[in-house]
């Protein structure tokens, strides 16, 4: 799940993240290098190891229509359960068609998120726990009739710029990856083209989810899930999203 993103704007339950962010793979000399440079430009950093847990059914139904709902799980961090969709509305923002939807709980659901996960969950057309409150992230999706079916494990090292971001993964079973996040007036690509030839990487438009899950039976390639919108720019759109994206853009 990937688009082109800048600003940020929504309601309490949902936020429209929309920074510019490009994603490149690299090798494993040109991640060093690069990122002993940076290292060396004095901006503040932190280090992580992340897991994120992707669940979805036995027909990957939530990767399949261009959705995402993992558990992450961060050293030093709460587990938050994180849902993110992806839509494309040129009749509403024909000058930056993409939005994506991203929502956050921390674990265990807190009181005044129950209703959001329910809404979540009833637009999905699943069933809910009787009493979410107090119950795991994985009894939570299993309930929903939602399991385990994509792990991502990295360590992130990230480099806050005050215009943009670096961000350094290594991913297992997958390699070296960088994104550069910015804002609207921020060109991420200007900003690589200042450390590295265009020979020395290439770019990513797959979320690492999706490239794990590419040789899963019943995986729609992302590359035709994205062509799709632009043969129906609503093919994934569920009864009741118009409203939800709507609010999201404060319509």
């Amino acid at each position: 799940m990937t688009a082109e993103k800048t600003g940020r704007s929504g309601t309490r339950e949902g936020v429209s993240s929309e920074e510019r962010e490009l994603k490149i793979s690299l090798s494993e000399e040109v991640f060093e290098s690069l990122q002993e440079r940076i290292s060396q430009l004095g901006l503040s950093s932190t280090t992580a190891h992340l897991t994120d847990v992707y669940y979805d059914d036995s027909n990957f139904l939530l990767t399949n229509l261009n959705r995402g709902m993992r558990v992450r799980s961060a050293s030093a961090s709460p587990t938050v359960l994180e849902f993110k969709s992806l839509f494309y509305i040129p009749d509403l923002r024909p000058e930056n068609p993409w939005l994506v939807e991203e929502v956050q709980f921390e674990m265990p659901i807190q009181d005044d998120d129950v209703d959001a996960v329910s809404r979540i969950l009833k637009r999905l057309g699943r069933p809910m726990a009787s009493d979410l409150k107090n119950i795991s992230a994985e009894l939570l999706l299993k309930a929903a009739g939602f399991y385990p079916r994509i792990t991502v494990d990295k360590d992130r090292v990230e480099y806050q710029h005050p215009e943009y971001l670096w961000v350094f993964d290594k991913v297992e079973g997958l390699g070296n990856f960088v994104e550069v996040e910015a804002g609207p007036e921020i060109d991420p690509q200007r900003v690589l083209d200042s450390f590295l030839n265009k020979s020395d990487y290439v770019i990513v438009r797959e979320g690492y989810n999706d490239m794990i899950a590419r040789n899963e039976p019943g995986v729609v390639p992302s590359s035709i899930r994205q062509g799709k919108f632009f043969q129906d720019s609503g093919w994934n759109l569920l009864p009741g999203e118009y409203q939800i994206i709507h609010a999201l853009l404060q319509i």
